[in-house]
């Protein structure tokens, strides 16, 4: 059985520029790919604080509190990349 080679969204990005500087449709592509995963991490953030959150201790908490600000941060960017259209800024 032969397998296809999995291709890194790094990867991805790096065979898109060298295709089109000015890929604003292909970034699209990607930063809608990005955003998936990053609601999956973030729902199972939620989920785990709603069960644990009342037994664990304080800097654990703040583990919790510091994913979320991360996700929070990297949807924002995410977006100002998607309304901006800059190929530079990706």
């Amino acid at each position: 059985m032969k397998f296809n080679q999995v291709q890194t969204l790094e990867d991805k990005s790096k065979k898109l520029l060298s295709l089109n500087p000015n890929f604003t449709q292909e970034q699209k592509y990607l930063i809608d790919t990005l955003v998936d995963p990053i609601h999956v991490i973030s729902n199972s953030n939620e989920l785990l604080k709603q069960k644990i959150l009342p037994f664990v201790d304080a800097p654990t908490k703040e583990y919790f509190y510091m994913i979320e600000r991360a996700q929070n941060r990297l949807l924002e960017t995410l977006e100002k990349i998607r309304d901006n259209s800059n190929p530079k800024a990706f």
